[in-house]
């Protein structure tokens, strides 16, 4: 019924060459993006209240990370690295009928962070699945 969900993902950007939007300016630059790293914990509650019911309840904490980009060697001034913790609580209930479906419910919630996004969102999301 209660479990961990651990995950990571690792992204490696190989540097481009490529020129500016400026017609007047041709000149090529290679942009090195570095990477972006993702780390989550999501402790986890599933219920089954029938064969035909259940309940889910997660609060995934999430930690994004990437570095600066460099512009022909040279770090960017506009593009700084970054950083974000968030927290997204969700609760969902699965219905096995004469079309399963589910509902869910969830929120997330920036906790801290630097040079990065902090937006809250509320999602509510309706799965319908065929069932063969």
């Amino acid at each position: 019924m209660f479990y961990i969900n651990l995950y990571n993902q690792t992204i490696f950007y190989l540097p481009v060459t490529k020129s500016q939007f400026n017609p007047l300016d041709t000149t090529e630059h290679e942009y090195a993006y570095g990477y972006k790293l993702t780390f989550e914990a999501e402790p986890h509650f599933d219920y089954s209240f029938s064969d035909k019911v259940s309940v889910s309840v997660g609060v995934p904490v999430t930690f994004t990370m990437g570095p600066q980009l460099e512009i022909d060697g040279a770090p960017s001034a506009t593009n700084p690295e970054y950083y974000i913790l968030s927290a997204s609580p969700s609760a969902s209930v699965f219905v096995m009928a004469f079309m399963p479906f589910e509902l869910k419910a969830g929120y997330t919630l920036p906790i801290l962070g630097k040079n990065a996004n902090a937006a809250s969102t509320l999602v509510f999301q309706l799965k319908t699945f065929l069932k063969f």
